[in-house]
């Protein structure tokens, strides 16, 4: 005699649905533990990309560009990899039913049930535990399976380094969007990049130079624009000589 011999065809109907509600909880728990792990590799990762943004923004990157490392990066990474995972989600039968069986407590009933029916041979010890089984199978398709609690927790140290994050990425896109071409800024002549300010100070702005040297361009073309004049202040003066040698050798003759 069979051990399927011994059973009505809705235990193994019913076994199906148990399975089936087992299966559910599982991926219902995979996808938050998956999410939960997204969420905390996004929160680690937020403050590199925000330093990220800031060199890129210090090397004159458009705001949108410095917008996307610092706040697409932390987001698509995670989220590509939390897609991978959830793909690679897999929940047997004999998973989905020690699921149930966990939750209600019933000491792996329904997995030794579906086994022993899996099998051609049976004996009184095994239609025994079908039929026990198939006591518990109202029970297990009205249960309320509840989501297993994620341990993962952000700790103090990350919400303090997202804090940071925060901050540089805001002064990445102050710095983006104030440095424009790398012109200095329009309060007090200072430097609107790190790096103009470092040229500054090593005597290397090519603007400052160029400012310079049209200063003194704009001197020298003042200079030649005037040229005229200097010959005739030069006559002038060999005029007011000439009528002073005049007066002198009047004087000498009177006397």
């Amino acid at each position: 005699m069979t051990a399927s011999a011994l059973v009505r065809p809705e235990v193994l109907a019913g076994l199906d649905r148990v399975a089936d509600r087992g299966h559910h909880g599982i991926l219902r728990d995979a996808r938050r533990r998956i999410a939960s792990q997204a969420g905390l590799r996004a929160l680690r990762l937020f403050p590199a990309a925000s330093l990220l943004a800031l060199a890129a923004a210090a090397l004159g990157f458009a705001p949108a560009i410095v917008l996307a490392l610092g706040c697409g990066l932390p987001v698509l990474l995670p989220a590509a990899m939390a897609a991978f995972s959830l793909a690679r989600v897999r929940s047997g039968r004999g998973a989905a039913l020690a699921r149930i069986d966990g939750e209600l407590a019933l000491k792996g009933r329904m997995q030794a049930a579906d086994a022993f029916l899996s099998h051609q041979a049976g004996n009184a010890f095994t239609a025994a535990a079908v039929a026990d089984a198939a006591d518990r199978l109202a029970e297990a398709e009205r249960a309320t399976l509840a989501p297993h609690r994620d341990s993962l927790r952000a700790l103090p140290r990350d919400l303090w380094l997202a804090f940071a994050g925060g901050v540089l990425l805001v002064a990445a896109l102050v710095l983006s969007t104030g440095s424009g071409s790398g012109e200095l800024a329009s309060s007090g002549g200072r430097p609107a990049t790190p790096l103009a300010a470092a040229a500054q100070a090593l005597g290397l702005d090519w603007r400052n130079q160029g400012d310079e040297a049209g200063g003194v361009d704009e001197g020298a073309s003042g200079a030649s624009a005037r040229g005229g004049d200097v010959p005739r202040s030069d006559q002038g003066g060999h005029g007011a000589a000439a009528m002073a040698g005049h007066g002198a050798a009047g004087s000498s003759a009177q006397g």
